[in-house]
């Protein structure tokens, strides 16, 4: 899979070539896009030249958030937790819990991280600390579950200035 970047004159080019599936996308506040490399369980920044760096290997990265300063929170929905990458690339897990956590983003303030599950109705919030922990763990909002049953399929989230949360679903 390839990484195009539009250029002032709206034609493409490539960025960046990878032979690995990438997920889960952010640009940085240094200008990086950051993605989860799936296949080699990677976390990846990409500057503007199409240089990589890997940020932290993780088992079954799938959806990221970066927050201003840095710091960088996935969900692994195999593995159904949520950790946090520290700017120096330490992984610690921050949550077990939730079936398939797989969507993720942060509150207009980013004091709130929220974690779509895949798999049941709801979208979680947490609180974020100072130090990056997350505390306060809550169902938020509930997510359209398909007519003929199933999971719901709740994956890509995001968040507009209004701070209104927008996530895909199966229905």
């Amino acid at each position: 899979s390839h990484v195009y970047r539009i250029n002032p004159d709206g034609r493409l080019s490539i960025l960046h070539k990878t032979q690995a599936f990438a997920s889960g996308s952010q640009i940085g506040p240094d200008g990086r896009w950051y993605f989860c490399r799936i296949r080699d369980n990677q976390v990846v920044a990409l500057n503007q030249s199409g240089q990589e760096t890997v940020i932290a290997s993780l088992e079954k990265p799938n959806d990221l958030v970066v927050t201003k300063s840095g710091d960088i929170y996935v969900t692994q929905t195999g593995k159904g937790q949520v950790s946090h990458v520290s700017m120096k690339g330490e992984v610690t897990v921050m949550d077990i819990g939730i079936p398939r956590p797989n969507g993720i983003t942060l509150s207009a303030d980013q004091g709130t991280l929220a974690v779509s599950d895949s798999q049941g109705p709801h979208i979680w919030t947490f609180r974020i600390e100072n130090d990056g922990r997350l505390s306060h763990r809550e169902r938020y909002m509930t997510m359209r579950m398909p007519s003929q049953g199933g999971r719901s399929r709740g994956d890509g989230m995001t968040t507009d200035a209004a701070g209104r949360y927008y996530v895909t679903t199966a229905e």
